[in-house]
């Protein structure tokens, strides 16, 4: 901006800008960008003595950013408009200006508007001044950047969270990472007593449990927010759900020392819901109750029909959580205690989980605390429906009836030969194969009756073993079972066009292995 001087017999708001070149008039600009002139006639500017910068015009736009009337802006200095925080940094400038140390400048900072909000701007201005040069006046175009602040304050907060995440997650999966590996050393010890070697047994089975469910609830939220979950619905009993989520978050409660107490209503609590999904929400509620509460602590339980809705209420004795963090509990990546001992803390993906899937069902999920260390409490709303028919028991496992011959076939040797003993040890008889080519090779001279086949496989993936080990003709070929880490939609469809019988994701609980030897390859 060049240097200009406010022509005379004006009025402040309509004063007009004449270039001390002798140019031609320039008049305020409207729209976005908003000019502002600045009294600084007559002002000492000594060091350290600011100049008094009386507003003496505005123009309509800059009165809408500051929500001052022109009237009462002429009545005010620019520094009063200035956030007080940044006021002092705008004196310094200012004063440097009119000493001449600055020609124009450039400076982000807040303005607080008439009703005590804040807005962030950006302020070009250049100082006026005579023909003697002495500073008679400053003009400022000012640019609102609120929305462009908040955006990038979101971004480093996302950046802040994703950085907390990752670092949990880290400390999540090595705390049993090496929970398993000493307790996997004593088991293998001949010395080890046997009760403690059924204790490290045990332990490793408690840790690969929870490295299960993390890496599920870190599927699954992925899978939500890009609307991947398909709800297998029916009618049931949300008491039955419930009983089998206290089952599984039995031992974490226990080792706590809490006092879980139940108040179910009378029998049935009838919802139409997906049974796993919904004691996914139930699972992670507890769960979330556990650690957030000091040992020894309460957590209660309660269900009930009302009115037209099933509610269920988890409450604990806990941590709490903080007033200003309940509106964001439910946010990926949140946490109301990110300090705490990481022994008590989590992914931050828990409560997105719930509120997800209580949604997907039609329902609400909603929180309450009294503040930090006087507990919490969730509520889950849900469609209520009439009492569902009574649920047929489970058929039991088909016991084996004969061996089978078994391929497993998969690149990971540690991964394959655990199945192959295990399936050794189960009466099945097996032959393994670490690669796509040798897959076909062995199958021709072991005539498998089944094949447990990996996906990610070297040179020749699974699919294509698949379709050659078919032949062109599903009759007299073995039963294909994919056993692998791919889970995506579009990998069950291409698993299933390839001729495999089933698809089984890893982790794959022991006993439903079983059951895939004793089904029959499609026809």
């Amino acid at each position: 901006m060049g240097s200009a001087a406010l022509s005379g017999g004006e009025s402040a708001g309509a004063a007009r800008l004449h270039r001390d070149t002798g140019g031609a008039p320039v008049d305020f600009l409207s729209g976005r960008e908003l000019h502002l002139a600045l009294d600084l006639a007559g002002v000492a500017v000594a060091a350290g003595e600011p100049p008094t910068a009386k507003i003496v015009g505005a123009n309509r736009e800059f009165c809408e950013l500051t929500g001052y009337s022109e009237a009462e802006l002429l009545r005010l200095t620019f520094f009063d408009l200035t956030h007080p925080d940044d006021r002092q940094r705008d004196i310094d400038a200012y004063a440097q200006a009119v000493s001449g140390a600055l020609r124009e400048w450039r400076r982000e900072k807040r303005y607080v508007r008439k009703d005590g909000s804040i807005r962030w701007v950006v302020v070009r201005g250049a100082v006026l001044r005579d023909e003697r040069g002495k500073a008679v006046r400053t003009v400022g175009v000012i640019h609102d950047i609120t929305a462009l602040k908040q955006a990038e304050r979101a971004l480093l907060d996302a950046d802040r969270r994703k950085d907390e995440f990752l670092a949990t997650l880290a400390h999540e999966l090595r705390n049993p990472l090496s929970a398993i590996q000493f307790s996997l050393r004593v088991s293998q010890m001949p010395s080890v007593p046997e009760p403690r070697r059924a204790w490290a047994q045990s332990v490793m089975q408690r840790q690969l449990s929870q490295l299960g469910r993390m890496v599920d609830d870190l599927l699954d939220v992925s899978r939500i927010t890009r609307g991947k979950i398909i709800l297998q619905r029916e009618p049931l009993d949300l008491g039955h759900v419930i009983a089998q989520a206290v089952a599984a978050v039995t031992p974490l409660i226990d080792g706590a020392r809490h006092a879980l107490s139940l108040d179910v209503g009378p029998p049935p609590l009838a919802v139409f819901g997906d049974s796993a999904r919904l004691e996914q929400v139930i699972v992670n509620l507890l769960t979330n109750a556990a650690k957030y509460t000091r040992e020894g602590g309460r957590i209660r339980l309660s269900a009930r029909r009302e009115g037209a809705e099933a509610v269920l209420r988890v409450s604990d004795t806990g941590y709490g959580i903080p007033r200003e963090m309940l509106p964001r509990i439910f946010g990926l990546f949140e946490q109301a205690h990110p300090t705490l001992d990481r022994s008590r803390g989590g992914l931050g993906i828990g409560l997105t989980l719930v509120k997800r899937l209580v949604e997907l069902h039609g329902g609400s999920v909603s929180v309450a605390s009294e503040g930090e260390g006087r507990g919490s409490e969730f509520t889950v709303r849900l469609p209520a429906v009439d009492a569902p028919g009574r649920p047929e028991e489970a058929a039991a496992p088909a016991p084996v009836e004969r061996a089978r011959r078994v391929l497993v076939v998969d690149d990971n040797r540690d991964h394959a030969l655990g199945l192959a003993l295990f399936l050794e040890q189960a009466g099945h008889v097996t032959a393994l194969a670490h690669d796509g080519t040798s897959a076909l090779e062995v199958a021709r001279s072991f005539a498998p009756e089944v094949v447990l086949l990996d996906i990610g496989l070297p040179e020749m993936d699974g699919y294509e073993v698949a379709r050659r080990l078919r032949g062109g003709t599903r009759a007299g070929a073995p039963r294909i079972v994919a056993l692998t880490g791919y889970g995506q939609p579009d990998d069950l469809r291409r698993s299933r066009e390839a001729g495999c019988d089933a698809h089984l994701v890893k982790p794959v609980a022991p006993e439903v292995v079983l059951e895939e030897l004793a089904g029959e390859p499609a026809r």
